[in-house]
């Protein structure tokens, strides 16, 4: 992908059971080192079993119903966010 194309999606898990899962805003060129520094991160953090919310993106809102909201990425001079968008 160009650099320009963006991607977002949800991490595993909250940092402990009871937090927040998130979504985050990445873009798609820094996708595989992404990924990589967060299999890291949950290496050493067990999974909970069900998370206590659904998972919470930068501009706060919660992506509440998948099958209403998608989560997405935006990017302003190589700073990217997540964001819950309704669906059409």
């Amino acid at each position: 992908m160009a650099r320009g194309s963006f991607i977002a999606w949800a991490t595993l898990g909250g940092a402990a059971c009871g937090e927040d899962d998130h979504v985050v805003g990445v873009d798609a060129d820094d996708k595989e080192a992404f990924e990589a520094a967060e299999a890291a991160c949950l290496a050493g953090s067990p999974l909970c079993d069900c998370p206590s919310h659904p998972p919470l993106a930068e501009d706060g809102r919660r992506l509440e119903k998948e099958s209403e909201q998608a989560a997405a990425a935006r990017c302003d001079e190589g700073a990217c966010t997540s964001e819950i968008r309704d669906l059409p």
